[in-house]
């Protein structure tokens, strides 16, 4: 059975997009509009290139998704699920999917995911993906 949230006030948003730049840029412009902490997750060797987008807010804070676990955040922009399934720092597909889920489950209300590539078919039809 796949898990549900408890919570009837947050929201979920899948976002597919040609260039991840853009993309994590345009979530997080549009989170911060919102009051909260916003989490970017995102696999821990693409981290430099995802801090270069990110603007000096101290609201942001960047993640890798091995260390997510305990984390809470208003709002998380998750950024290429597949890529979180795949790392090598997770050292298997299995560990990976342990991090992707801990990852979908440090928000409180809102959840972005910003995507590339195809989602990992774990996720299903998530959002209509």
């Amino acid at each position: 059975m796949p898990a549900t949230s408890v919570r009837g006030d947050g929201t979920l948003e899948v976002s597919a997009c040609s260039s991840l730049v853009e993309g994590v840029g345009t979530a997080v412009e549009k989170a911060l509009t919102e009051e909260g902490v916003l989490g970017v997750i995102a696999e821990d060797a693409t981290l430099e290139a995802r801090r270069g987008v990110l603007p000096n807010d101290p609201r942001v804070v960047l993640v890798p998704a091995r260390l997510a676990k305990g984390l809470e955040f208003d709002h998380v922009v998750l950024v290429e699920p597949a890529e979180i399934v795949e790392s090598p720092s997770a050292g298997h597909r299995e560990r990976g999917l342990r991090h992707l889920y801990v990852a979908i489950t440090r928000t409180v209300s809102h959840l972005t995911v910003v995507h590339r590539g195809p989602l990992p078919p774990e996720l299903g039809t998530l959002g209509g993906s």
